[in-house]
Protein backbone atom coordinates (compact mmCIF):
# COMPACT_ATOMS: atom_id res chain seq x y z
CA UNK A 1 0.00 0.00 0.00
CA UNK A 2 1.06 3.86 -0.70
CA UNK A 3 0.43 6.69 0.62
CA UNK A 4 -1.21 9.55 -0.91
CA UNK A 5 -1.57 12.84 0.37
CA UNK A 6 -4.47 14.89 -1.98
CA UNK A 7 -2.61 18.40 -0.84
CA UNK A 8 1.01 17.00 -1.95
CA UNK A 9 -0.64 16.15 -5.57
CA UNK A 10 -2.44 19.80 -5.70
CA UNK A 11 0.82 21.11 -5.05
CA UNK A 12 3.29 19.20 -7.56
CA UNK A 13 0.91 17.02 -10.29
CA UNK A 14 2.62 13.84 -8.40
CA UNK A 15 -0.26 11.45 -7.23
CA UNK A 16 2.33 9.95 -4.78
CA UNK A 17 4.81 7.90 -6.67
CA UNK A 18 2.43 8.19 -9.92
CA UNK A 19 3.30 10.95 -12.90
CA UNK A 20 1.75 11.55 -16.24
CA UNK A 21 3.65 9.79 -18.87
CA UNK A 22 4.09 6.16 -17.38
CA UNK A 23 3.23 2.96 -18.44
CA UNK A 24 0.48 0.69 -17.55
CA UNK A 25 3.15 -1.84 -16.10
CA UNK A 26 4.89 0.74 -14.04
CA UNK A 27 1.22 1.56 -12.81
CA UNK A 28 0.98 -1.60 -11.97
CA UNK A 29 4.35 -2.19 -10.30
CA UNK A 30 3.45 0.72 -8.25
CA UNK A 31 0.17 -0.18 -6.92
CA UNK A 32 -0.53 -3.69 -7.97
CA UNK A 33 -3.84 -4.93 -10.21
CA UNK A 34 -6.80 -2.15 -10.68
CA UNK A 35 -10.03 -2.36 -8.28
CA UNK A 36 -11.55 -1.82 -11.41
CA UNK A 37 -10.83 -0.84 -15.28
CA UNK A 38 -12.62 -0.80 -18.87
CA UNK A 39 -13.57 -0.36 -21.14
CA UNK A 40 -12.12 -3.81 -22.19
CA UNK A 41 -12.94 -7.34 -23.19
CA UNK A 42 -9.16 -8.20 -22.54
CA UNK A 43 -8.53 -7.33 -19.25
CA UNK A 44 -6.47 -4.58 -17.47
CA UNK A 45 -3.43 -4.82 -20.21
CA UNK A 46 -5.84 -3.17 -22.53
CA UNK A 47 -7.86 -0.96 -21.17
CA UNK A 48 -8.39 2.83 -21.82
CA UNK A 49 -8.90 3.41 -17.71
CA UNK A 50 -7.89 1.77 -14.73
CA UNK A 51 -9.48 2.62 -11.22
CA UNK A 52 -8.40 2.69 -7.78
CA UNK A 53 -10.70 3.49 -5.15
CA UNK A 54 -12.34 6.69 -6.55
CA UNK A 55 -9.75 7.88 -9.03
CA UNK A 56 -9.16 7.15 -12.59
CA UNK A 57 -6.01 6.46 -14.52
CA UNK A 58 -6.38 6.95 -18.31
CA UNK A 59 -4.51 5.26 -20.55
CA UNK A 60 -5.88 6.76 -24.41
CA UNK A 61 -2.29 5.38 -25.70
CA UNK A 62 0.53 3.20 -24.17
CA UNK A 63 1.08 6.11 -21.45
CA UNK A 64 -0.85 7.66 -18.96
CA UNK A 65 -2.00 11.26 -19.66
CA UNK A 66 -5.19 11.54 -17.20
CA UNK A 67 -5.55 11.41 -13.84
CA UNK A 68 -9.10 12.05 -12.85
CA UNK A 69 -11.81 11.77 -9.88
CA UNK A 70 -15.44 13.05 -10.04
CA UNK A 71 -17.64 10.20 -8.75
CA UNK A 72 -16.72 10.61 -4.76
CA UNK A 73 -18.72 11.64 -1.86
CA UNK A 74 -14.90 11.81 -0.14
CA UNK A 75 -12.06 10.87 -2.34
CA UNK A 76 -10.95 7.35 -1.36
CA UNK A 77 -8.17 5.04 -2.66
CA UNK A 78 -9.56 1.69 -2.57
CA UNK A 79 -7.38 -1.28 -1.55
CA UNK A 80 -3.98 -0.16 -2.58
CA UNK A 81 -4.15 3.81 -1.55
CA UNK A 82 -4.24 5.25 1.81
CA UNK A 83 -5.44 8.31 0.12
CA UNK A 84 -5.48 11.55 2.56
CA UNK A 85 -8.65 13.70 0.79
CA UNK A 86 -6.81 16.67 2.28
CA UNK A 87 -10.29 19.20 2.55
CA UNK A 88 -11.70 17.43 -0.76
CA UNK A 89 -15.47 16.59 -0.61
CA UNK A 90 -18.23 16.43 -3.03
CA UNK A 91 -20.06 19.81 -3.38
CA UNK A 92 -17.34 21.80 -1.20
CA UNK A 93 -18.18 25.22 -2.19
CA UNK A 94 -15.80 27.09 -4.39
CA UNK A 95 -14.84 30.16 -1.39
CA UNK A 96 -13.75 27.09 0.66
CA UNK A 97 -11.05 25.78 -1.89
CA UNK A 98 -10.03 28.97 -3.00
CA UNK A 99 -9.44 30.29 0.97
CA UNK A 100 -7.61 26.57 1.06
CA UNK A 101 -5.22 27.08 -1.28
CA UNK A 102 -4.80 30.44 -0.64
CA UNK A 103 -3.41 29.03 2.63
CA UNK A 104 -1.20 26.56 1.15
CA UNK A 105 0.13 29.41 -0.91
CA UNK A 106 -0.84 27.21 -3.92
CA UNK A 107 -0.92 29.50 -6.82
CA UNK A 108 -4.15 29.19 -9.13
CA UNK A 109 -6.09 30.77 -11.91
CA UNK A 110 -9.86 30.74 -11.94
CA UNK A 111 -12.30 30.67 -15.20
CA UNK A 112 -14.94 29.36 -16.94
CA UNK A 113 -14.76 25.75 -18.42
CA UNK A 114 -15.53 26.49 -22.09
CA UNK A 115 -16.50 22.35 -22.45
CA UNK A 116 -19.30 22.55 -19.70
CA UNK A 117 -21.33 26.18 -19.50
CA UNK A 118 -21.68 27.66 -16.18
CA UNK A 119 -18.87 25.12 -14.68
CA UNK A 120 -15.89 27.04 -13.20
CA UNK A 121 -12.48 25.47 -13.21
CA UNK A 122 -9.48 26.49 -10.47
CA UNK A 123 -6.38 25.13 -11.95
CA UNK A 124 -3.26 25.25 -10.15
CA UNK A 125 0.15 25.99 -10.93
CA UNK A 126 0.95 22.24 -10.87
CA UNK A 127 -1.72 21.70 -13.36
CA UNK A 128 -4.35 20.01 -11.22
CA UNK A 129 -8.07 21.53 -12.22
CA UNK A 130 -10.95 21.44 -9.86
CA UNK A 131 -14.60 21.47 -11.31
CA UNK A 132 -16.83 23.30 -10.13
CA UNK A 133 -20.81 22.99 -11.73
CA UNK A 134 -24.43 23.32 -10.57
CA UNK A 135 -24.96 20.40 -8.13
CA UNK A 136 -28.80 19.09 -8.33
CA UNK A 137 -29.82 22.98 -9.68
CA UNK A 138 -28.39 24.71 -6.74
CA UNK A 139 -26.83 27.58 -6.90
CA UNK A 140 -23.72 28.22 -5.78
CA UNK A 141 -21.55 25.83 -7.59
CA UNK A 142 -20.02 23.11 -5.84
CA UNK A 143 -16.99 21.10 -6.44
CA UNK A 144 -17.74 17.72 -8.80
CA UNK A 145 -14.28 16.51 -9.93
CA UNK A 146 -10.57 17.18 -10.38
CA UNK A 147 -8.01 16.08 -12.38
CA UNK A 148 -4.48 16.30 -13.82
CA UNK A 149 -4.29 16.35 -17.83
CA UNK A 150 -0.96 16.00 -19.78
CA UNK A 151 -1.17 19.20 -22.06
CA UNK A 152 -0.40 18.73 -25.44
Amino acid sequence: MIAVALLDFVRSGAFGPVTLGQSRERLRELLGPPDAWGPSQQGPAHALIWKYGTTEFHFPGPALSLIHSDAFEIPQGGARIDLDPWILRFGLALPSVEAALTDEGIAYRRHDDRHNPGAILLRTEAGVAFLFAELDGGNPPGLSGFSLLEEP
